[in-house]
């Protein structure tokens, strides 16, 4: 429908039609009423009627809001609201500046998101008469205010770094006034006043914030904010000591290794896999590594921030260097020769003259593995297994850099004889930034194949020694000591203030050696001395006084790669050939660049390879990118880009900076290319990165080409599992079919949408379009798709519970028997059996899956063929076979963590937990668990963090740590609610029943799934409605009389067979059971609990809870015999804690009536034991629980006693 009115909340209220005039509403509850409908909709009648009118009864309140509907009517406004008899939401000929302003964020415009907010929510609108809508509008304005700071923020932050200081100074002093005690605001204003070269003003913003944080809270600036005001009076005082530089720096300092001896010991004698040196910038990582492993082997391996999205970035460099290398290529020529065919797929200059590549495509997880298995053989025989790979910069390695590094690491720990070694370095910070790599480095550490080596700044006797060392002649403490306060210590900001100092005449060297100052005589700490304030301003400093051929040669290489070549450089700065040569003779003199490997850069083969190069620090591009205009940026990339397409570069490395020139048309070929390059080798990050780059500038492509990347954008984010960049591509296939008017591109979208919903287990929202669209016959024509849909349907209806109606779309004739490849065919086999395993058939769902596994044997269809396995331990669990569902499992498990297949692993992980829990085995249990915690870490999806916070609980709980069960299914729980309904997975609710029922507070279990319905994890539904029916009834047993017992038991057995499969009907019966013997008919109540199946209780319940029962029913039929107790008494050892202390609760109170007192003495015993041990574990942050707990148990366990004894 056509937008025909426009609502503004953000500001004032108002309310205009499509002609911009002012909508005049009956009421200030109307508009009330439109304010909640605008930010929640749909809402039910009875909330807003209780809001908009708290002080009314019920009937009351509801019949105000139909008066109110009725008069917006009357004043032909109705088509502000859609309404039907239990819910009202917002007209669709209503669009709102709150929805603009969120849909601009979520497109990244955030410009437009910000003049949509013209004040704050409602500003000045109250319902006096209304407290409660008052306090509802107050909670709405806060969390609009704080996303209004965090849009100014960001938008603060994007300004800045494109150049505009102007107009990102302007947001910060908003953000300032609007949050005037936060300090990171002042620090921003005083950050770009001192880059807009006002430093007057950045010291005046910091005097404001002085008197601010005074006068508001009686506190002084935090020493962070007075640190930069610091810096940026220490820049002040400096500034005549610049004037004074000579033209022409001094070089390089020529500096030993100083204060690293016990770090050179522990990196040349280490025996670890991996060792990883960490340090802030400049600490001196690189430098460590070059001089301790000078005399040997060393394979260096550089990643860059620039190739962060190019596949194996760093191994092409290495392996580039390593072909130009006479050593190397004697080593090269000794590898096997299926590895070079093996190698030569991903790069041909690998191959052997003559030897052909392996046949095949690369991009599957099969051919990956085997890919990285050759480059790791590459790799030992270019380093040797005495020798070292060096990885430099970590934090900027790419997935598929990542993943060879774990490979080559679980190498080296197998057979250190034979395999190389590895050293990594990283920024600490900038690590845990990249959460693949943060998370690889934790894989490898708890798995004791990485060791950590922590370079710490130097000690003021080691800053006094390198002093001493630089100047030839021994140096004063105080002047060392003005050095180390300077530079806290770190080496290459020690290093580059003293060459500032000696370029300034600051410093001045004696006739006999020694240093001397203008401070010497009458300084007594030297603070006089002018020193740049940051590494940083050192840098730019130095830079600023380089020849112009130098700085340019210097501007350019801050934007390129590592290895650049001066080819590529010159075209970048318009100098001359000799103009260019000088520039580099002078870099390299003075230590900014240094020479790295001589080698091809591009694909033709050269007769005379060019030397290559790189920034001698990575601070050196960190100083300088920042104070490069964007206008200058921008043509130095077109320049780099050009010279590097006349090499024949890399396309993703020509795309990269056509994207940062801002030539998105031009970039487009090469990031297909680079998309393609990535594929090749299974990084589907990367090759996702330069999809949906190159999809911002298809306007105008052919409509084929479009299908195409939106096709390899689906397939890339699915096989990544980006689940957020697989729905924006389905969006954008759906968008394009009504472009084109492509009928099958929106059907298509839908099958697509029901598969996404799986992977994020939310189901329910494609079941009824795709239902729908397969009832009208929209698919007929396209039968391919139509057996696609059919799966998607059928196993979205498993996914939510409905088992019989999953059986009667996937029996459908016309995809059983119709034509279909052989994923398609196996895709029905196995939904067709998972179908079969709920609905209690596992012979069934075994034969289906060994016909589904027989078609999944193709290379391409490994993630197929693990998801089948998966179903195949669950079926041979019901089948008693749970050895053989384990051996199922870890076996799909490994190959899942090869080739990182992530929705595979996403099942296999828990369900192993869940099987080692059931068998008893937690040590093993909790392995897999942690196992799952971190290769899951970094998933983006709500469902699977949800999934394994489920299974901590049930380990914790079958481990008797309760407080721990409870916080981690609460944990679960939240996952499942910031997921959205559809999953139908409410085990973390029953979780948290359990605990609470032990603890013997029944009450909350009640209200747990009284409030289930109102949780955005709910789908509502037969089966969520059957399921609180049945907690609640069950949480009301204890607590019952006779009577209501017996209402209770006719109530559960009504609930017996439960729809959508919400619970096992066994889990009924026991409950039934259960509130017969509280009725008073404890024959019945036996029978009932002697025909349920422990197997089939599920979750909520152990077959040690159900002896228990037993045996009460049993006592009080007057039927318990000896025979019982004992089976009963076999059953404690097995137990876990919560059931084992109802089992001995139940077995006291048996010997009891069996006149056994010791018995019961020792059972009740026992039961205090395991009373007091559960208590514990909620005593730390549940107190109140571990008091019922034991009040519970012990008042139970001191009336059987009592009986006993009298």
């Amino acid at each position: 429908m056509a937008v025909r009115y426009q609502l503004t909340l953000l500001g004032s209220f108002g309310l205009r039609d499509d002609e911009r005039r002012e909508c005049a509403l009956p009421s200030r509850r109307l508009a009330a009423l439109l304010a909640c409908l605008a930010l929640e909709s749909p809402a039910s009648r009875a909330e807003l009627a209780e809001r908009l009118w708290p002080d009314r009864d019920h009937a009351a309140s509801r019949r105000n809001l139909r008066r109110e509907l009725a008069r917006m009517r009357d004043a032909g406004l109705h088509a502000l609201l859609d309404a039907d008899t239990h819910e009202l939401a917002l007209g669709s000929a209503v669009q709102t500046d709150a929805a603009a302003a969120l849909q601009a964020v979520h497109q990244g415009d955030l410009a437009t998101a910000l003049a949509e907010w013209s004040g704050p929510l409602l500003a000045g609108f109250t319902l006096a008469e209304a407290p409660a809508f008052d306090a509802w509008l107050q909670t709405h304005r806060e969390a609009w205010a704080q996303r209004w700071r965090e849009v100014a923020q960001a938008h603060a932050e994007h300004l800045e770094q494109e150049g505009a200081l102007r107009e990102a100074l302007h947001w910060q002093e908003r953000l300032r006034a609007e949050s005037p005690l936060q300090e990171r605001h002042h620090a921003a204003v005083m950050r770009l006043h001192h880059r807009l070269g006002e430093p007057g003003a950045a010291l005046a913003a910091f005097g404001h914030c002085e008197a601010v944080l005074r006068s508001e809270l009686g506190v002084a600036p935090s020493t962070g904010i007075q640190a930069l005001a610091e810096r940026m009076r220490a820049a002040q005082r400096m500034a005549p000591a610049l004037h004074r530089a000579v033209e022409v720096p001094c070089p390089g300092l020529d500096l030993p290794l100083i204060g690293r001896d016990a770090e050179s010991a522990t990196l040349a004698e280490t025996s670890a896999p991996v060792l990883l040196i960490e340090g802030e910038p400049g600490v001196g990582k690189t430098r460590l590594v070059q001089e301790t492993l000078r005399a040997t082997t060393t394979l260096a391996m550089p990643c860059a921030a620039q190739a962060r999205h190019c596949a194996l970035y760093p191994v092409g460099e290495a392996l580039t260097a390593a072909l130009a290398s006479p050593l190397h290529a004697e080593r090269l020529a000794r590898v096997p020769a299926r590895a070079r065919r093996e190698a030569a797929r991903w790069m041909p200059a690998l191959a052997a003259p003559g030897m052909p590549p392996a046949e095949g495509p690369l991009g599957d997880a099969a051919e990956r593995e085997r890919l990285f298995e050759a480059l790791a053989d590459l790799m030992d025989a270019l380093a040797t297994p005495t020798g070292t790979l060096w990885i430099d910069d970590l934090h900027e390695a790419d997935e598929a850099t990542l993943s060879l590094l774990a490979l080559l690491a679980h190498r080296r720990g197998q057979a250190p004889q034979t395999h190389v070694r590895v050293v990594v370095a990283a920024r600490l910070h900038e690590l845990e930034a990249h959460s693949l790599a943060a998370d690889l480095v934790r894989r490898l550490r708890h798995a004791g194949l990485l060791q950590t080596l922590s370079l710490a700044p130097l000690t003021l006797a080691q800053t006094q020694h390198l002093v001493r060392v630089a100047s030839g002649a021994a140096v004063g403490g105080l002047f060392a000591a003005r050095l180390q306060r300077a530079t806290h210590g770190n080496p290459l900001h020690l290093v580059e203030t003293l060459r500032f100092l000696l370029d300034s005449g600051e410093v001045q060297r004696r006739t006999d050696g020694r240093w001397h100052t203008r401070y010497d005589e009458a300084t007594t700490d030297y603070a006089e001395l002018p020193v740049p304030p940051t590494l940083a301003a050192t840098i730019v400093d130095r830079v600023g006084r380089l020849s112009v051929a130098a700085r340019q040669l210097v501007e350019a290489a801050t934007l390129s790669r590592p290895g650049f070549t001066l080819a590529q450089l010159q075209p970048a700065t318009a100098l001359d050939d000799w103009a260019a040569v000088d520039g580099l003779e002078e870099a390299l003199r003075l230590r900014l660049f240094t020479q790295v490997a001589v080698g091809d850069t591009g694909r033709l083969p050269r007769s005379a390879p060019l030397p290559r190069y790189r920034l001698a620090h990575e601070i050196t591009r960190d100083a300088l990118v920042p104070t490069l205009r964007p206008e200058r940026r921008r043509l130095i990339h077109e320049r780099l880009a050009g010279a590097l397409i006349a090499q024949h570069a890399a396309a993703d490395h020509v795309a990269w900076h056509l994207g940062q020139a801002g030539l998105a048309d031009q970039a487009l070929p090469w990031h297909l290319d680079a998309a393609q390059e990535a594929r090749q080798a299974a990084s589907w990050p990367g090759a996702l990165w330069h999809l949906e780059q190159a999809w911002t500038a298809m306007d105008a492509a052919e409509p084929g080409l479009r299908l195409d990347c939106l096709h390899a954008r689906i397939d890339a984010a699915r096989r990544g599992f980006d689940l957020a960049a697989m729905a924006r591509a389905i969006d954008d296939l759906q968008t394009e079919g009504a472009r084109t008017a492509d009928a099958a591109m929106g059907l298509e979208a839908l099958v697509l949408r029901a598969e996404l919903g799986q992977l994020r287990k939310a189901p329910v929202p494609a079941i009824a379009p795709l239902r729908d669209a397969l009832l009208a016959g929209r698919f007929d024509a396209l039968p391919p798709l139509r057996l696609r849909a059919v799966v998607a349907l059928g196993t979205a209806l498993l996914a939510a519970g409905q088992v019989d109606a999953a059986q009667a779309v996937l029996s459908d004739a016309r995809a059983v028997e119709g034509d279909g490849d052989a994923p398609q065919r196996a895709s029905l086999l196995c939904a067709r059996a998972n179908a079969a395993r709920l609905s209690q058939q596992p012979a069934q769902a075994l034969g289906l899956l060994q016909a589904a596994l027989a078609h999944l044997d193709g290379p391409t269809q490994v993630e197929a063929r693990l998801q089948a396995l998966n179903l195949l331990a669950h079926t041979q669990f019901m089948l008693g076979q749970p050895r053989e569902a384990v051996a199922t499992l870890e076996a799909a498990l490994a190959d899942a963590e090869k080739g990182r297949i992530v929705p595979v692993l996403r099942t296999v992980l828990p369900n192993l937990v869940t099987l080692h829990v059931v068998q008893g085995d937690l040590p093993r249990a909790r392995r897999y668990l942690q196992r799952g915690m971190r290769a899951l870490r970094s998933v983006d999806n709500p469902a699977t963090h949800a999934a394994l916070f489920g299974r901590l609980a049930e380990l914790e709980i079958t481990a008797g740590q309760l407080g721990a069960a409870l916080q981690a299914a609460r944990e679960s729980m939240a996952r499942f609610e910031t997921n959205g309904g559809g999953s139908q997975d409410y085990a973390p609710w029953v979780l948290c029943g359990v605990v609470f029922d032990c603890a013997g507070a029944p009450e909350r279990t009640a209200s747990l799934f009284s409030g289930l319905p109102a949780s955005p994890a709910c789908t509502p539904g037969a089966g969520p409605a059957a399921l609180v029916r049945l907690k609640t009834l069950a949480a009301s047993v204890p607590a019952a009389t006779a009577a209501q017992a017996q209402a209770i038991a006719d109530a559960l057995q009504a609930l017996r067979q439960a729809p959508e499969a919400a619970y096992p009907a066994a889990e009924a019966d026991f409950w039934c059971a259960l509130a017969l013997h509280q009725a008073g008919r404890p024959a019945e109540a036996l029978a009932l609990a002697e025909s349920i199946e422990a197997a089939d209780l599920g979750l909520a319940q152990h077959s040690a809870s159900l002896w228990a029962l037993r045996l009460r029913a049993a006592t009080a039929a007057n039927v318990l015999t000896p025979t019982l107790v004992a089976h009963a008494e076999a059953q404690v050892a097995r137990a876990p804690p919560v059931p084992a202390l109802d089992l001995a609760c139940a077995l006291a109170a048996a010997h009891d009536a069996l006149k056994d007192v010791a018995a019961a003495e020792r059972w009740s015993s026992a039961g205090r034991r395991r009373a007091k041990a559960l208590a514990s574990s909620l005593a730390g942050e549940h107190p109140d629980l571990a008091a019922s707990l034991l009040h519970r148990w012990q008042g139970a366990l001191r009336r059987s006693l009592d009986r006993g004894l009298r």
